[in-house]
Order: structure tokens, then sequence, then C-alpha cells
């Protein structure tokens, strides 16, 4: 297979070539022999725990998290507005 063709074989998002040869073709996720035809693909996940709070940041209308993610955001803009006020109105001129 040629190395133009390999990223829409593969299936990967952002695909990129790094450096190509006879013997093997680096691209941005792994490496692909084109004697043989193995690819070999490096996965990158994050940690347990940040990948639950990237889920939990990424969820959709479909999720229970979301009504949960609106109303954080929503008790953040008012706690961020009152301040405001409370500076404002608490202020003493020098």
């Amino acid at each position: 297979m040629a190395a133009e063709g390999l990223g829409s074989a593969l299936r990967i998002k952002g695909f990129k070539i790094v450096d190509e040869s006879p013997q093997v073709i680096i691209h941005s996720h792994g490496d692909y022999d084109p004697n043989t035809g193995i690819a070999t693909i490096t996965d990158r996940k994050y940690p347990i725990v940040i990948d639950k709070i990237v889920a939990m940041h990424k969820a959709t209308t479909n999720s229970p998290l979301f009504f949960l993610n609106i109303a954080f955001g929503l008790s953040l803009l008012f706690f961020s507005i009152s301040a405001f006020f409370y500076v404002f109105t608490h202020s003493t001129s020098l």
C-alpha cells in the first residue's frame, strides 16, 4: 500500500507521515511496514481518573451528566457575577 492511502485505510484522524523509507513508513500514530503489510498503532489514553473527568466534561444531551454540567455552569456564572457586585458595593474610597 502506498503512503498516500495509508491514513484512510487505517481510519485515523489527524494522520500525518513523519518519515518514509522503503522498509518502513513512520506516521504520527505508529509505523507501517509496506513489505509485510503490518501496521503498528500506538494508542494514547488518559489515566482512569482523568478519563472519567474528561467523559463528564464532554457529556452530550443524551447523558444524565448533561444537566449536572448545565447546573454547575450556571452556578459558576452566578458566583462570578455576584462577586463583582460584592466588590463594587463594598469597596471604600481612600
